[in-house]
């Protein structure tokens, strides 16, 4: 253990005898210049500050793994925190040291993830072994068919570990009001983040979308999220002006040249722990567009599993796969949820479910949304004998919208309650007089709802309940998902006037 501490502790003290300039914001960190390569294994402790991006270091694994890696690069944070990334032959590291106090970090191995916990310099420093999937997710495309993307190499240079290009990208914003910010870059850019790529510069050359598939790529994340208090943007300000652990960026790039083999990846919990430990204040999450081609709501679906993925949630699969593919119409956002129409947030519901994880209660934690509010009782008003595009949205299955609706004449009401765009929510309809269930419309393997009755002079009671589908021959799935905008508009013929 002696020889685990030395080699280790004099390793990344020499991060520390390097000069430290406080003139960066968090967004900014310094770049530290790139040195002569040198290998350290026996190290004068003063001549620690020669350390710099090039160097080797040794890093002592459990089970008696040596390794020797590169530094590719070392930021200086100017809240105190020093990060480093690297690479070696069968993985890549990033340790961070805070105010040449402490040290943790995360080296990964082959298919094994060693954690190091927040540890005194002076200390021994001991490892855990994890399972990749708790801290990494890696979606793979199966069965999906690669098709190039168009790539674009056009930049302009902003800062020493960003450049962005000049694309324009339209403005979206679902809640711009709210305090967390999911924001979706398209713009292409280059990163250097010691946490991805072992620190080696990324190309994220830009899809070079349209504003019709920006806008559907958006559509779809927005729609996922709308349940919750997060605005899903693509306005950069609002991003770059929120504080770390109220945001998360997911960028979209054609480049997966780095990290083969998948339609996106993310760290698991990296909305909350940006700019803690080993994670940059801007860590981001992946999309990788040229698996999709131009689907962009296949697209859109990585986007939002992505980023669940940044909110806490683990993957949805069974015993013999990583992804649950759901059934028929239907799959889990944290599955694989390719070509579905009803993609929702899951718990484990469907049969052979590995993972009971309740997505919606964790996603709410994560954001630090307080109890659900009630939204109180609305009272329609019939306009010609039509009202219309009554928006609301369904925050979870006990989230019951309630309108009372006054009637003089006797007529035939119409009534039906309908998902928004890219909305999971499945809806059932139903209507009351007194306290009394006039009628329901609860139709099968549809998630729109028409409701017609005759109706006479009196008050009446429309409740919209979020619901699931009991075909046991296509598709079953309970009301937990069930969540999202929907839109209700209605019609009263013959004599119906206002109350």
């Amino acid at each position: 253990m002696k020889k685990l501490k030395y080699i280790i502790a004099a390793s990344l003290l020499l991060v520390l005898g390097i000069a430290v300039e406080h003139q960066h914001t968090h967004n900014s960190p310094k770049q530290l210049a790139v040195a002569d390569v040198h290998v350290d294994t026996h190290f004068n402790l003063q001549e620690l500050t020669t350390f710099r991006s090039g160097n080797i270091i040794n890093i002592q694994l459990p089970g008696d793994i040596l390794v020797q890696g590169t530094v590719n690069c070392v930021q200086e944070y100017v809240d105190g925190i020093t990060r480093f990334g690297g690479s070696f032959e069968r993985g890549r590291f990033c340790y961070a040291i805070n105010n040449h106090q402490t040290v943790s970090g995360i080296v990964f191995y082959d298919d094994d993830v060693f954690v190091l916990n927040e540890t005194p310099l002076a200390d021994v420093l001991i490892y855990t072994r994890k399972n990749i999937d708790t801290v990494m997710c890696t979606q793979h495309p199966d069965n999906i068919m690669l098709a190039a993307g168009t790539v674009s190499t056009v930049t302009t240079s902003t800062d020493s570990n960003t450049t962005i290009s000049n694309i324009v990208v339209t403005v979206f914003s679902s809640k711009p009001t709210s305090i967390n910010q999911s924001y979706l870059e398209f713009r292409g850019l280059t990163v250097q983040d010691p946490v991805w790529n072992g620190g080696k510069p990324i190309v994220a050359t830009a899809p070079n979308y349209t504003v019709a598939q920006i806008t559907d790529v958006y559509n779809v994340v927005a729609a996922r999220y709308a349940a919750f208090d997060v605005n899903v943007t693509t306005n950069f300000d609002l991003y770059n002006k929120a504080k770390p652990n109220t945001r998360t960026r997911v960028i979209f790039t054609t480049n997966d040249s780095w990290f083969l083999n998948c339609g996106g990846v993310a760290y698991i919990s990296s909305f909350k722990l940006a700019g803690l430990g080993w994670y940059t204040p801007n860590v981001p999450c992946w999309v990788f567009t040229r698996t999709f081609g131009t689907s962009t709501k296949n697209v859109g679906e990585v986007a939002a599993h992505e980023a669940g993925h940044t909110l806490g949630l683990f993957h949805d699969g069974t015993s013999t796969s990583t992804y649950y593919y759901g059934q028929g119409n239907w799959g889990p956002i944290m599955g694989c949820a390719y070509g579905k129409t009803v993609v929702q947030f899951s718990k484990g519901e469907y049969t052979g479910a590995n993972v009971k994880q309740d997505d919606i209660t964790t996603v709410r934690s994560t954001l630090a949304m307080g109890s659900l509010v009630v939204a109180p009782v609305t009272q329609l008003n019939l306009n010609a004998g039509t009202f219309n595009n009554i928006g609301n949205i369904i925050a979870e299955s006990l989230d019951i919208k309630t309108y009372t609706l006054p009637i003089v004449s006797p007529g035939t009401l119409t009534i039906t309650a309908a998902p928004a765009l890219y909305s999971a929510v499945d809806l059932t309809l139903q209507l009351l007089k007194n306290g009394s269930l006039v009628a329901t419309a609860d139709p099968v393997n549809v998630q729109a709802a028409t409701l017609k009755a005759s109706v006479t002079g009196g008050t009446y009671t429309i409740r919209v309940v979020p619901s699931g589908n009991s075909d046991t021959k296509t598709v079953v799935y309970s009301s937990y998902g069930s969540i999202g905008v929907f839109t209700l508009t209605g019609s009263l013929t013959n004599s119906g006037t206002l109350k």
